[in-house]
């Protein structure tokens, strides 16, 4: 199991993606693992604020 603290790649990633990590409550098995889902967690997030950008909450 991969301690999230200790990891270059957490700790590099914005506080959005590390929240969504720690919330998910994964145990990765190693860096290459938390890479690729931090990846796949911030392309998602940017279709979704693209498909949203300049509309406004009513």
């Amino acid at each position: 199991m991969l301690n999230l603290n200790n990891s270059q790649v957490f700790q590099s990633l914005p506080g959005y993606v590390k929240e969504n990590i720690l919330q998910s409550g994964i145990d990765f098995q190693d860096e290459v693992h938390l890479k690729e889902f931090a990846n796949n967690l911030e392309k998602e997030y940017q279709q979704f604020s693209s498909k949203f950008k300049g509309q406004t909450l009513q």
